[in-house]
């Protein structure tokens, strides 16, 4: 029995030495040392509160303590209902929408992330225009899906 205690012990204390410590936050935040990052899920304050980082976007992982907040309009969903498991981030809203560029998005949060990225590209922003298919002379309607 005490062998099992050493060995679980040791192999806590050899995980605790590998593991990489984490930068300390400066005393005082310097906002011109801070990156500017495009960020089409939103921005969150990154762990020392002093500069804006991306917020997790559509699909990525979320719910762990190093993860960080999911971005505008996105929940954290963990499988199972299971609090501390690794979740995904997801829009809080399913329905599909048509955007003043004529294109139907999956969702509200898909939308919002391709109208972010096109400004920061200089591009016109992107407004939902109804929920639903767009209307159109064809008929033919795909979803179209934010691209990373």
């Amino acid at each position: 029995m005490q062998i099992l205690l050493y060995t679980a012990v040791l192999l806590y204390l050899q995980e605790r030495a590998s593991a990489e410590p984490k930068a300390k936050c400066p005393t005082r935040c310097d906002v011109s040392t801070c990156p500017s990052p495009s960020c089409p899920s939103g921005y969150v304050p990154d762990r020392c509160n002093c500069c804006l980082v991306c917020a997790q976007a559509e699909l990525e992982p979320c719910g762990r303590k190093e993860d960080l907040p999911c971005g505008d309009g996105l929940e954290c969903k963990q499988p199972n209902s299971k609090r501390l498991s690794k979740g995904f981030c997801r829009c809080k809203f399913r329905n599909d929408v048509c955007g003043s560029d004529g294109k139907l998005y999956g969702n509200v949060c898909q939308l919002k992330a391709t109208s972010r990225k096109a400004l920061q590209q200089g591009h016109p922003g992107i407004t939902q225009i109804h929920k639903g298919p767009c209307e159109n002379s064809t008929g033919n309607q795909q979803v179209h899906w934010l691209k990373k």
